[in-house]
């Protein structure tokens, strides 16, 4: 387990860098990721607890509060946004400090905004659905910090 940003940072990157957004899981939402060869086992996510959006670039600077993310949408918008990522290739994943607001940019320049700072509940969560016994989860925590757990073997440089 860590509570840095940056090995979270390295941890979502490991997972999701150069894979496709895949689809959505309805409730939370979710969204879903490829998961292709030389990547662990199991099904990449990122789970939309708190205030997101989605930009057509990156902004020259991101929310300072929660009620300034995106607009606000009914469910059915929302899984239609997230739709509109549909086979879109992750270039880079970003976890912000002080605040971990989670940031995704994709190759065609849109980035996906997660707001990271609630300081009751967790924001966001992603992480590796159906991985057997290994643990892949980041979670932006209560109060503005990150936890993240990977296997030992991915600090030894082994997974």
């Amino acid at each position: 387990m860590t509570s840095d940003a940056a090995d979270a940072t390295k941890i979502l990157a490991h997972l999701i860098e150069g894979e496709e957004v895949a689809g959505l899981r309805f409730g939370g939402p979710q969204i879903l990721f490829t998961s292709g060869a030389g990547r662990p086992l199991g099904e990449p996510y990122i789970n939309l607890v708190s205030a997101w959006a989605v930009y057509g670039s990156r902004p020259a600077s991101f929310p300072a509060r929660e009620e300034e993310v995106g607009e606000e949408r009914e469910e059915a918008g929302e899984y239609l946004a997230i739709l509109a990522l549909r086979h879109a290739t992750v270039l880079r994943v970003e976890v912000l400090e002080p605040v971990p607001h989670l940031v995704v940019t994709f190759a065609d320049g849109r980035v996906l905004f997660l707001w990271g700072g609630h300081p009751q509940y967790e924001s966001w969560q992603a992480g590796l659905s159906f991985s057997g016994e290994q643990n892949w989860l980041v979670v932006a925590a209560p109060g503005g910090g990150v936890v993240a757990w990977a296997p030992d073997s991915f600090w030894t440089g082994a997974a």
